[in-house]
């Protein structure tokens, strides 16, 4: 089992964590994972704070990456919570805002969240 880089932040996982090589945690303030959870190969958590329940298990190919959070530890409400028994694949979450995603939930590949209105022009807001 590979180690996360834990670049910021704190990381706690619960029992039989299974991580890939190259998942990278830069978190302002702490990721939770619960019991049996998967993070894939290449995975990027971000944000402020990231907390997933039990049984999540997490998919990427080769040339993709799961990336939740996607640099924005600065934003105060950059905070991502899911529930038990889900599954991500190379799915992009952009926090600037709170996202919570209960239990039982899928994301199928290639999947975008964005919290912010990305596809304005920086000068209307």
């Amino acid at each position: 089992m590979a180690v996360p880089l834990v670049k910021s932040g704190k990381f706690h996982a619960g029992s039989d964590l299974a991580c890939g090589d190259n998942v990278v945690v830069d978190v302002d303030e702490e990721v939770i994972l619960g019991d049996r959870c998967s993070i894939p190969h290449n995975a990027y958590l971000g944000g402020r704070r990231i907390e997933i329940g039990n049984d999540w298990h997490g998919y990427s190919w080769e040339w993709k990456r799961l990336d939740i959070g996607h640099s924005r530890r600065d934003f105060e409400g950059a905070i991502f919570k899911m529930g038990s028994r889900c599954t991500t694949h190379d799915n992009k979450i952009d926090l600037s805002k709170p996202v919570t995603i209960g239990d039982d939930v899928g994301l199928s590949p290639e999947v975008t969240i964005y919290t912010h209105f990305y596809w304005q022009s920086p000068l209307d807001g």
